[in-house]
């Protein structure tokens, strides 16, 4: 017969929430100051604080809020995929909320190139690092120096190892399987998110190797955790919605002699 219309769910559902640069800006907001070990009964004046910045339709404010409280709850308490725990039980003092990083980008006489960069996830990352170099090799920038600064939307410690997590509200899709590891994994490689997560771990490396007494990699950074909110919206039995990741060390170390401008041929440094 006829395929059955896929009927989107309303505003009750978390996957409805509206898209766009401005509510993704409200919902970073409410996770840069959310208790992850609260109740739901304190995110209740966090999320009426900030989704009242939104034009929502007459109505359907309670619905939205209530949807964000589900999905947050459910986001703290969904253990992170191979990291063995959840949100919910690291302290608010093991976190450091929208984490401002600089990078240096080689100098002015050694650029870094979208060629170098492809070279180290082609050497060092695996069959997956082999495909995504293929991508960085489209990348727009041909060469570049400077400095990269940007913010970390979590930095966080549990157990003695850290951890790197970013919030991303995209929109996927309203099927099952829209915000399985297939379809992030595409999504990842895609808007090089990859990239992303792999220059947040360098500047985490960096930090923590001049704070740390006897730091090394393997011993005290856990990885990389891309939360995809709209994910968390199905039922309790679903586990979509983290991706995941841990480079191996020699990878983030080559990434991090490539943005010192350091030649990969040349061997690198710890």
């Amino acid at each position: 017969g006829a395929p059955v219309p896929l009927l989107m769910p309303d505003a009750s559902d978390f996957r409805t929430f509206p898209a766009g640069a401005e509510p993704g800006t409200v919902l970073h907001a409410i996770l840069e100051h959310a208790p992850f070990d609260g109740a739901e009964e304190q995110l209740r004046p966090l999320v009426q604080e900030h989704l009242s910045r939104l034009p929502l339709k007459d109505g359907e404010f309670e619905a939205r809020a209530q949807a964000t409280r589900s999905m947050m709850q459910r986001l703290l308490r969904a253990p992170i995929a191979t990291f063995g725990f959840a949100l919910h039980e690291v302290p608010t003092h093991h976190t450091l909320r929208e984490w401002q990083f600089l990078l240096p980008l080689a100098s002015a006489n050694h650029a870094m190139t979208r060629q170098a960069l492809a070279d180290v996830f082609a050497r060092h990352g695996g069959a997956h690092g082999e495909r995504y170099a293929e991508q960085i090799l489209r990348l727009g920038v041909t060469r570049v120096h400077g400095y990269l600064t940007g913010f970390v939307d979590l930095l966080f410690e549990h157990h003695g190892r850290w951890y790197v997590v970013d919030w991303k509200s995209n929109q996927l899709g309203f099927e099952p399987g829209a915000y399985d590891t297939l379809a992030l994994q595409e999504v990842m490689d895609g808007h090089h998110y990859t990239l992303q997560y792999h220059l947040y771990l360098v500047a985490a490396h960096r930090y923590l190797r001049q704070r740390v007494p006897g730091y090394t990699y393997d011993t005290h950074i856990g990885g990389a955790a891309y939360a995809f909110l709209r994910g968390f919206a199905g039922d309790a039995a679903d586990t979509s919605g983290w991706y995941v990741d841990r480079p191996a060390a020699a990878l983030i170390h080559a990434l991090s002699d490539v943005l010192d401008g350091v030649s990969p041929a040349a061997g690198g440094r710890a």
